[in-house]
């Protein structure tokens, strides 16, 4: 089975280091990481664990497609917008 893997992508301006170990656990699952320095529409503290329980496992470039298509599929969610717009204008009573 395939080893585990680190990449860095881009989503949205943000660097998002990705870890995929596919045999986590001697195969009982596949573990996806997700760091970042600021905020994801997946975790608020920029990290985020995630297990895949499928029979496929993702080759290299595959993880990044993945990733993507899941953040941007989260982002669609009012709450993460408002907070993109918010964090864009900035906030008069943030100071």
């Amino acid at each position: 089975m395939a080893d585990k893997f680190v990449q860095d992508i881009i989503w949205h301006g943000r660097i998002v280091e990705v870890s995929y170990d596919p045999n986590w656990l001697d195969g009982m699952a596949q573990h996806l990481e997700l760091r970042s320095t600021r905020p994801l529409p997946v975790t608020q503290t920029g990290y985020r664990s995630r297990f895949l329980q499928t029979e496929t496992v993702l080759e290299e470039d595959q993880i990044e497609v993945f990733v993507k298509a899941w953040l941007d599929d989260a982002a669609d969610n009012n709450d993460w917008q408002k907070r993109e717009e918010r964090d864009r204008q900035g906030e008069l009573f943030d100071l």
